[in-house]
C-alpha cells in the first residue's frame, strides 16, 4: 500500500523526529536559566555546561536526523 510513497514518508518521518530535538534544543536555549536551575537543583553537577552540552547535542542531532545522515 505504502510502496509508492516509502521516500516521502521516510522524509517526513526525519522531519518530524529530527524537528522534535531541534525544537527541544531552541526551547532550552530560550528557557537556559530554568532549565540550568531546575537541572542544579535535582544535583547534576556543572549544570550549566551540561546544558549548553545537551542543547549541542539535541540540536546537532536533529540536524542529522532531518539531513538522513543519522
Amino acid at each position: 500500500m505504502f510502496e509508492n510513497f516509502e521516500n516521502e514518508i521516510l522524509i517526513i518521518a526525519r522531519l518530524l523526529l529530527g524537528g522534535a530535538f531541534v525544537f527541544a534544543g531552541l526551547r532550552n536555549i530560550q528557557n537556559r536559566k530554568l532549565v540550568a536551575s531546575l537541572m542544579a537543583a535535582r544535583g547534576v553537577p556543572q549544570a550549566a555546561l551540561a546544558l549548553w552540552l545537551g542543547i549541542v547535542l539535541q540540536v546537532a542531532a536533529g540536524a542529522l536526523v532531518i539531513a538522513g545522515l543519522w
